[in-house]
């Protein structure tokens, strides 16, 4: 071989290389990056309501936001507002999150009192484990369960 075909070869293969660096990076960032929201319609021991839930994923970090009206059982109908911080970890579809920060506003103590019996204690104190399974069913599209049925059909 010629000292010019060595290096076109050297090149080709340094070019591949790289492109499967580039689309391994870009994979990984995809599983560790994205945000979807959904929204869920609440029956639970006589309470109704409208509920919208947008998960971020940033690394090892992230936010959901939770928006919302409900109707207790005997009562008005009032917002609900919480913003949950987190971090997580990941084994492949497996999160496992704890919470880290949370903001809420709910309003009167009546109302504070519905939303504990209707949330789990991740959506309202810091501190507290939370597990989603997330399975990607397209670009676009993610399915959030929390047991073996699905919680939550999730969009970006």
């Amino acid at each position: 071989m010629r000292r010019f075909e060595i290096k076109w070869i050297i090149a080709i293969v340094f070019i591949g290389v790289l492109t499967a660096a580039v689309i391994k990076s870009r994979q990984y960032w995809q599983r560790n990056h994205f945000q979807c929201s959904g929204e869920m319609r609440l029956l639970n021991a006589g309470f109704q309501g409208d509920l919208s839930f947008s998960y971020i994923f940033d690394g090892n970090r992230g936010l959901v936001i939770v928006r919302g009206e409900i109707t207790p059982p005997r009562g008005e109908p009032f917002t609900i507002n919480q913003n949950v911080w987190f971090s997580f970890t990941r084994d492949g579809q497996n999160y496992f999150l704890r919470s880290e920060t949370v903001s809420a506003s709910i309003g009167e103590t009546e109302q504070e009192g519905y939303v504990k019996s209707i949330l789990p204690k991740f959506f309202l104190q810091p501190q507290v484990p939370f597990y989603l399974n997330i399975q990607r069913l397209n670009e676009h599209t993610r399915l959030l369960y929390t047991s073996r049925a699905p919680s939550l059909f999730c969009e970006a």
